[in-house]
């Protein structure tokens, strides 16, 4: 599922044909894949809303609403990050968990 979400995000970001997104989404794409095979099975997404969070940015790209898509594509980092350190936090709870154990 990742690497399709990876090939929505390349094909999406060539069709706004914003250079900035162009160019720093091979950083992005790079980075978010190295961190997905490490983490592994620790980092977990809800796939279904991760599908429609993307059906969202394409429903506002075909209507035209770049601002709209501008919006989205914020909150679309935003979760990203939210579930990041949400994770970190459940991964330092269950060690401090696992240390008061021994």
């Amino acid at each position: 599922m990742i690497s399709l979400d990876m090939r929505f995000h390349d094909i999406f970001y060539a069709l706004l044909g914003n250079p900035i997104l162009i160019g720093l989404w091979p950083l992005l794409e790079g980075t978010i894949r190295k961190f997905v095979s490490v983490a592994g099975p620790q980092y977990t997404r809800d796939f279904n809303e991760l599908a429609q969070r993307n059906e969202v940015l394409w429903a506002h790209y075909r209507k035209g609403d770049m601002d709209a898509v501008a919006r989205e594509l914020a909150q679309h980092g935003n979760y990203i990050w939210r579930n990041l350190q949400g994770k970190g936090a459940q991964a330092a709870r269950a060690e401090a968990d696992m240390a008061a154990l021994k």
